[in-house]
């Protein structure tokens, strides 16, 4: 920069004097800052390139942010075609169901909370009373039963799956009406009170009697599996296993029975 001074200084000179001035004064100017112009001419050069350096690394920025954001929106575009991909096709399998979950009237609800508590095993879904939905309806997915609305407002409803420690449903053994109470612990669900003498064998399917509550009957659950019971009960006692995950659960149907 001190450099740049007298060359500064020595331009400003050759502008002012007068054209009287001789030309052996103007030549010997020329002279002196004739080197100085070579010494100072690559810097000002490395700084002109270093600037367009500069300017091109701003521009390169601000393109890997705006391509980044580019990218964030098409994943978000991908995830909501793949979830009403799933929507689409849990409709489809629900429109292929019979009984009573046909006949009854429908509506989506999206699971915007998975409680983690095991006492309750609460899903919370994003339709309420706007929408029909009342405390007591059934809570299908793909035709099965996985719950009952719990509680409910305008716009929300917390639904009690059947593996909550608080949830009791009246049901049978579809093929031989033998009654029972359905019964969670928190992570599975069993088969209870079921008469001492009755036959009872895996792989029977086990549906809502329609007894004691507002649940339809026919509603399907599970199927019998390993026997809890020991030989000095009174009654029998069987692990259910459901023909619906759980913890799969991305949207299901309340039927708004009573509607």
């Amino acid at each position: 920069m001190r450099k740049g001074i007298p060359f500064l200084i020595l331009v400003l000179l050759l502008l002012i004097l007068p054209l009287s001035v001789s030309s052996t004064v103007r030549d010997t100017a020329r002279n002196l800052l004739s080197p100085l112009g070579r010494t100072l001419t690559p810097a000002f050069t490395g700084g002109q390139q270093r600037l367009s350096s500069f300017n091109q690394l701003a521009s390169l920025r601000d393109d890997r942010t705006t391509l980044q954001l580019r990218v964030i929106e098409l994943q978000q575009k991908v995830s909501d075609l793949e979830r009403i991909k799933r929507e689409n096709e849990t409709l489809r399998k629900e429109l292929g169901v019979t009984n009573s979950v046909t006949s009854a009237s429908k509506v989506l609800g999206r699971i915007i909370i998975h409680g983690t508590d095991p006492l309750e095993r609460l899903i919370i879904l994003d339709v309420g009373t706007n929408n029909g939905v009342a405390v007591g309806q059934p809570v299908v997915s793909e035709g099965v039963l996985v719950g009952r609305v719990d509680a409910v407002t305008a716009n929300t409803a917390d639904v009690l799956l059947l593996t909550s420690k608080r949830s009791k449903v009246q049901v049978w053994i579809s093929e031989s009406r033998e009654k029972g109470l359905l019964m969670g612990d928190g992570n599975a669900i069993s088969l209870t009170q079921l008469d001492r003498s009755a036959k009872i064998s895996q792989k029977q399917l086990v549906e809502t009697s329609g007894l004691g509550g507002s649940l339809p009957v026919g509603i399907p659950i599970g199927d019998i599996s390993n026997e809890l019971s020991k030989p000095s009960d009174s009654t029998q006692h069987f692990l259910i296993s459901p023909l619906r995950d759980f913890s799969t659960l991305e949207s299901v149907f309340v039927l708004t029975v009573g509607k």
